[in-house]
């Protein structure tokens, strides 16, 4: 009998890889239909490879490595603190940092004012040529989505012209 498993230094590395590749991270909302019970969306299965009935795109405006730290941790998540790990004065592999915090801010009337329940992040987003120097991209303004890296399910939000939208995401490698 043999037993394997994935290093905290392999992890580290993968996240590594996934911050360095950030050019062309996108966050997504969509999903304007109701969920059959919308007060317990379903529960996304990982098989799938794109967000239903996509309202927009808009670039990660902030991407951190991130620490669980109760004491010195600035940023909160899921009823956690967690530190922010600056790769140009830390080493990520000392820290073991195999998480990274990806957030953006979806102001006001950039997409159209309607409710969303999903959330994707998709990385390799090639917007159409004409666009490609665009941060906020509509549905038909994106040639190839590339690949959905994360989706989330939630109830639903309402977009208000007042108001900023900010969905957090804490990646886990």
């Amino acid at each position: 009998m043999s037993h394997t498993i994935e290093t905290v230094a392999g992890r580290v590395r993968r996240a590594q890889l996934f911050y360095e590749n950030i050019e062309d991270l996108f966050m997504a909302l969509g999903r304007t239909s109701p969920w059959e019970d919308e007060e317990d969306p379903p529960v996304p299965t990982g098989q799938e490879e794109d967000i239903e009935e996509a309202i927009g795109f808009k670039k990660v405006d902030q991407i951190f490595y991130v620490v669980e730290d109760e004491t010195y941790g600035t940023l909160s998540f899921r009823d956690k603190s967690w530190r922010i790990i600056d790769p140009e004065e830390d080493d990520i592999f000392e820290e073991k940092c195999h998480w990274i915090y990806v957030s953006t801010g979806f102001v006001g009337d950039e997409l159209p004012l309607v409710e969303y329940r999903q959330i994707g992040l998709f990385s390799g987003v090639t917007p159409h040529e004409q666009y490609e120097e665009e941060d906020v991209l509509l549905p038909a303004e994106v040639e190839d989505r590339g690949a959905l890296e994360v989706i989330g399910n939630r109830t639903s939000v309402e977009r208000k012209e007042d108001q900023t939208d900010k969905p957090v995401l804490i990646l886990e490698f």
